[in-house]
C-alpha cells in the first residue's frame, strides 16, 4: 500500500521537498552530510541565525542510526526515501501491535493499512514533517513493548521497550516521543496491576527507561543545554502554549476528515491554514463505526478498556486549557511547558483507533456475528452522532463547502458498502475472503481519496526559489564574505551557499532572536511573535544588522528578488577600542537599539572578559586577518598596537573559546547577541574554537546504555536456552 500511494515518488516523478522539508530538513541534512563527509563532527552551523549549534538541535537527527544509512544519498533523495520507509515501518509496527492483542492477521493488516493511508500520516506528508513521521513510526512498538513487559515481565520486552524509546527520541521530534511515552506509561500501568510478575515488570520497566536515556545521552545532553539559551527557556506564556487547542465544534473531524474543507484544495476556512494538518487524524465513518463496535463488544477485555481510555484521554487533553486535564498534564511534566499546540496529543487517537477498529473487524467475523446487527447499528449511529455534534455550527464556517459535501458522499458510500458486505457475509452470500476484501475496500477507499490530494499537493520547489531569487543575486551572495538577511527562505544558506542571519526553527537562540525581532519594530515584538519558530525580516535592522555582520539584504518577491548592499556592518572579526559595561542582557539589548550606538567604535559588555596576552610586538596599524576558517573554527592574525576587544559577529553560545600562546579563555556576550574577548597590546595569532565538552562523556554513557540493552536480550536468550535444556532432564528424572 505504501509503494502504491507513493509510486510517483519512487519513480522520481514527484518530490518530497515541499514546505518544511524544503526549508528546514533539506538545509539541516545538507550541512550534516557535508560536515560528516569532510570528516568533521557537525557541532556548529554558521549558515543559520548568525551561527547556531547544529548537532544539539534534535531535528537534525545527527545521532539517529537510520539517518546514517542515508548518508551516501543526496539530501533530497534521502528525505524522499526516509518518508516512504518510515510510513511503511509505521504501518508494519501498527499491524504487529494489533497482532500482539491476539487479533487475526486480516484485522491486524487492516490496522496497519489504516495507519499508512490515514489522515494523520497523509497530512504530515502534506506539511513535509519528516522528523514527525520518523518519530511516530516507532510509536506502535513503544506501546506494544510496554504492554508486553507489563503482562509477562520478560527481559525480551524490556529490551524492545528500550530500543523503541531510544529510536523515537533520536528520530528528531522529542515532543511526539514524549506523548507516546506518556501513553505507554498509562498502558503499562493499566496492564501490570493484575499480573503475577508485576514487581519484576516494574523493575525491568525502570531499567529499560534508564538504558534508553543512557543510549540517547548525546542528543539529550546537548539539547538540554541548548534549550536553556532559546526563546522557549522557562516555558511559554499560557496564551501561547494553549494556541492550537481542539475546539469542541471540531469533533466531527475525528470521524469526517474534511468536514470543514481541506488545505490541499484551498477550501479550509475554519481557522489558520497551519491548523489544518494539526487536526487531521486517522478518521472515516466506516473506521469509527468499527472502532465503536469493537469497544462495545469487548468492553470487558482489559486491553480494549485501556486503548479506549487512551483515546478518550488524548481527545480531552487535545482540547487544551478548556479542561483541567491538559493543565494538570503540563504541571505534572514540566518540559511540556515549552511546547504548544495541544491538539498534537491526538497522536494517541491516531494510533489507537485503527487498533480498536481491527477489534471490531474481528468481532464482525465471529460466530456470534448474526446476533450483533443491533450493536453494529448502534455503532454506526454513534459515528454519525459525533458528526452531528458540530453540524449546526458548521453552517456558519466558511470552510464547509463542496469539499465537505464530496467527502460526506464518499464517507456515506463507504459506510453503506461496509454494512452491505457484512450483511452478505452474515447471510452466507459471501465467503470469508470476499468479506475481508470488501471490508478493506469500504474502510480504505475514503482514506485513500483523502490522502492523495495531501500527498501530491504541489508546493514551491527549490528550482522555483532559485528562479525567483535570480542567478545573479545567488552568485553575489554566495561569493560574499558577510551575512545575508532574507525576507523569506531563511534556512537555505547551506543549500544556496551563503551565511544567513535568520532562521526557521522551534529552537531559536534567544539573544540573536530578540535582537533581530526588536530591529523590525513593535509588531514583531508581540507575545506570539516572540515565541514562534520563524523570524521575519522585511526591513533593514540598522545597528542590529551591523552587529550581526549583515552585508546584504535580499528581498524575495514572487516575480524576482532584489538585493541591497549594506556598508556599515561589522566584519566577521573586528577590533573595537571602546567598551561599555551594562548590568544585564535587557540593558545590553536596549543599548544596542539606542539611537547613536556605533558598533565599530564601542562594544557593549555585560561583564569584563578575560584578557588574551599578545605573543609579540605589533609591527604596524590595527589589523585582523582570517587565515583559516571552517564551521566552528577560525584562526586569525591580529595586530593591536593599543589592545582592544576582538568582536566576533557570530551568535553568542557557551562553548566558544579563544586561544593564543597556549592559553584559552571563554568568549563573553557582546552587543547582546555576539561574542568578544579582550586582546592585549601587540601581535598574536588567535584561534576561536567551538568546543563540545559534552560529546565524549555522553558518548561513553551511550555506549554503556547500548551494552545494557544487549545484555537484556542476551540474558533473555540464555535464560530461555537454560530452561529448555533443563526440561528434558526434569522429565527423565
Amino acid at each position: 500500500m505504501t509503494c502504491a500511494l507513493y509510486l510517483p515518488w519512487l519513480l522520481g516523478h514527484e518530490s518530497a521537498l515541499k514546505s518544511d522539508a524544503l526549508r528546514l530538513t533539506l538545509p539541516l541534512w545538507t550541512f550534516t552530510r557535508e560536515e560528516l563527509l569532510a570528516g568533521r563532527f557537525p557541532a556548529w552551523n554558521p549558515t543559520r541565525l548568525s551561527g547556531t549549534p547544529h548537532a544539539a538541535n534534535p531535528q537534525v537527527g545527527a545521532f539517529y542510526p537510520l539517518n546514517w544509512l542515508l548518508l551516501p544519498l543526496k539530501p533530497d533523495l534521502a528525505i524522499q526515501v526516509s518518508v516512504v520507509a518510515h510510513v511503511a515501518l509505521g504501518g508494519v509496527l501498527s499491524a504487529l501491535f494489533a497482532r500482539s492483542l491476539r487479533l487475526s492477521n486480516a484485522a491486524s493488516g487492516l490496522a496497519g493499512l489504516v495507519c499508512v493511508t490515514g489522515a494523520f500520516v497523509s497530512s504530515r506528508t502534506y506539511a513535509s514533517h519528516v522528523q514527525i513521521l520518523q518519530t511516530v513510526a516507532w510509536a506502535p512498538l513503544v506501546l506494544m513493548a510496554a504492554r508486553g513487559l507489563a503482562l509477562d515481565g520478560s527481559r525480551w520486552w524490556a529490551g524492545w521497550l528500550a530500543v523503541a524509546t531510544a529510536l523515537s527520541l533520536l528520530a528528531g521530534y522529542p515532543v511526539y516521543a514524549a506523548y507516546c511515552l506518556m501513553a505507554a506509561g498509562l498502558l503499562f500501568a493499566g496492564s501490570v496491576w493484575r499480573t503475577a510478575r508485576w514487581r519484576q515488570a516494574l523493575l525491568l520497566g525502570a531499567v529499560a527507561m534508564a538504558l534508553a536515556a543512557m543510549a540517547t545521552a548525546p542528543p539529550l545532553w546537548s539539547f538540554a543545554e541548548l534549550v536553556r539559551h532559546t526563546t522557549r527557556a522557562g516555558g511559554l506564556p499560557a496564551e501561547v502554549a494553549s494556541e492550537g487547542s481542539l475546539p469542541p465544534l471540531f469533533l466531527p473531524i475525528l470521524v469526517w476528515p474534511w468536514f470543514f474543507g481541506a488545505a490541499p484544495l484551498e477550501t479550509f476556512g475554519a481557522g489558520p491554514a497551519w491548523f489544518w494538518h494539526e487536526i487531521q487524524v486517522t478518521a472515516g465513518f466506516s473506521l469509527t463505526a468499527l472502532a465503536v463496535f469493537g469497544v462495545i463488544r469487548r468492553w470487558r477485555t482489559r486491553s480494549v478498556q485501556m486503548l479506549a481510555l487512551l483515546a478518550a484521554l488524548s481527545l480531552l487533553a487535545a482540547m487544551g486549557p478548556r479542561l483541567l486535564l491538559y493543565t494538570g498534564l503540563v504541571q505534572l511534566v514540566p518540559p511540556l511547558q515549552a511546547t504548544r499546540i495541544p491538539v498534537r496529543l491526538l497522536l494517541i487517537w491516531a494510533l489507537v483507533v485503527p487498533v480498536l477498529a481491527a477489534v471490531g473487524f474481528d468481532e464482525l467475523r465471529s460466530p456470534a456475528m448474526h446476533h450483533a446487527r443491533r450493536l453494529f447499528r448502534i455503532s454506526i449511529s454513534v459515528a454519525v452522532g459525533i458528526v452531528a455534534i458540530g453540524a449546526q455550527g458548521a453552517a456558519g464556517l466558511a470552510g464547509f463547502g463542496w469539499t465537505g459535501l464530496v467527502n460526506t458522499a464518499v464517507s456515506v458510500a463507504g459506510l453503506v458498502a461496509l454494512w452491505t458486505v457484512w450483511r452478505g457475509y452474515a447471510n452466507g452470500r459471501l465467503d470469508g475472503g470476499l468479506y475481508v476484501a470488501g471490508a478493506y475496500l469500504a474502510v480504505l477507499a475514503e482514506l485513500v481519496l483523502v490522502a492523495l490530494p495531501s500527498i501530491y499537493n504541489h508546493h514551491e520547489s527549490l528550482a522555483d526559489i532559485r528562479t525567483r531569487l535570480g542567478a545573479q543575486n545567488l552568485g553575489l551572495i554566495a561569493a560574499a564574505d558577510s551575512r545575508v538577511a532574507m525576507a523569506g527562505d531563511p534556512n537555505l544558506g547551506s543549500v544556496l551557499g551563503f551565511r544567513g542571519v535568520s532562521s526557521y526553527d522551534p529552537v531559536l537562540l534567544k539573544r540573536t532572536t530578540d535582537l533581530l525581532r526588536a530591529s523590525q519594530g513593535a509588531e514583531f515584538r508581540d507575545l506570539k511573535a516572540s515565541t514562534s519558530s520563524r523570524i521575519q525580516l522585511p526591513a533593514d535592522g540598522g545597528a542590529s544588522f551591523d552587529v550581526l555582520g549583515v552585508g546584504y539584504r535580499l528581498e524575495s518577491r514572487s516575480a524576482g528578488g532584489s538585493i541591497i548592499e549594506r556598508t556599515t556592518h561589522l566584519p566577521r572579526l573586528s577590533l573595537v577600542a571602546g567598551h561599555r559595561i551594562v548590568p544585564s542582557p535587557a540593558a545590553s539589548l536596549a543599548a544596542v537599539l539606542a539611537p547613536g550606538f556605533a558598533p565599530r567604535s564601542e562594544v557593549i559588555l555585560e561583564h569584563a572578559p578575560a584578557t588574551l596576552d599578545s605573543t609579540g610586538s605589533a609591527r604596524g596599524r590595527e589589523r585582523v586577518a582570517i587565515v583559516a576558517e571552517r564551521p566552528g573554527y577560525i584562526r586569525a592574525e591580529v595586530e593591536a598596537p593599543s589592545g582592544g576587544y576582538l568582536v566576533f559577529s557570530e551568535s553568542y553560545y557557551p562553548g566558544w573559546r579563544a586561544e593564543t600562546g597556549g592559553r584559552a579563555v571563554p568568549l563573553v556576550p557582546a552587543d547582546h547577541a555576539v561574542m568578544a574577548v579582550r586582546i592585549g597590546p601587540g601581535r598574536s595569532t588567535v584561534t576561536l574554537r567551538f568546543t563540545t565538552p559534552w560529546l565524549m562523556p555522553s558518548a561513553m554513557i551511550a555506549g554503556l546504555g547500548l551494552l545494557g540493552i544487549a545484555i537484556l536480550f542476551a540474558w533473555q536468550h540464555l535464560a530461555a536456552n537454560y530452561h529448555s535444556a533443563r526440561a528434558p532432564a526434569a522429565r527423565t528424572k
